[in-house]
């Protein structure tokens, strides 16, 4: 995107500069040119710096993430007693963690 608005000013300066006839305002958009593309050129490395540091900064946080979830895994197995009762609408169940375990992708797993 930042290139082709950098393309459009130049295609702009371009046009202007066939239009004028004095050498000064020649020389003086020529300076504007250079000016502008220098601006561009160090926008792009700033942009750049930045863009690789908030992949860095995404990546950790996955990184992070990931070994929280196993983290919260443990202390979820190791909170919860062998033997389990559920209430369901009023029926009492008793089950185990091993067999809650089982169903892959559940809240359990």
């Amino acid at each position: 995107m930042i290139v082709l608005r950098f393309f459009f000013i130049l295609f702009f300066f371009f046009f202007a500069y066939k239009k004028m006839t004095s050498n000064s305002k020649r020389k003086e958009l020529l300076n504007d040119i250079k000016k502008t593309a220098t601006w561009v050129n160090d926008f792009s490395k700033i942009y750049e710096t930045e863009l690789t540091s908030m992949e860095q900064e995404v990546e950790d946080l996955e990184k992070r993430k990931k070994e929280l979830i196993v983290r919260k895994k443990v202390i979820d197995v190791t909170t919860i007693p062998d033997t389990i009762i559920l209430n369901l609408g009023g029926m009492k169940y008793q089950t185990t963690k091993e067999i809650l375990h089982k169903v892959r992708g559940s809240y359990f797993d």
